[in-house]
């Protein structure tokens, strides 16, 4: 993380300011812009570094437009997902569903990463 402090981060716009400065390194210059969409464009054309979900970025890491750090500590960022009912009992057909998607998807991704 020491040797990133020379170079721009880029980051996103976070309302929660607690947890704006866990994700931030003290960069000698950042960038902070209000949308993954822009932060991402700026680091494919080389302003500067951020850590973006994989799934995001995989066309520009295909096509050689990002290249992930080679970082001994903090190259991944982990988050974490609950799925809440606000009231279960009375979940509809489309919510009973969509929680069903977002577990079948958590599930799938958690294989593939554990392949």
């Amino acid at each position: 993380m020491r040797d990133l402090r020379a170079h721009r981060q880029l980051v996103i716009r976070e309302t929660d300011a607690l947890r704006a400065t866990k994700t931030m390194v003290e960069a000698t210059q950042r960038w902070t812009v209000s949308h993954i969409s822009t932060a991402i464009f700026a680091a494919a054309m080389g302003f500067g570094y951020g850590w973006y979900p994989e799934e995001r970025i995989r066309g520009e890491l295909r096509d050689g437009k990002l290249k992930p750090l080679p970082l001994r500590e903090g190259a991944e960022r982990v988050g974490q997902l609950y799925l809440v009912y606000a009231d279960r009992e009375n979940a509809g057909p489309g919510t009973l569903r969509l929680a069903e998607i977002i577990q079948e998807s958590v599930k799938a991704e958690c294989a593939s990463a554990a392949a």
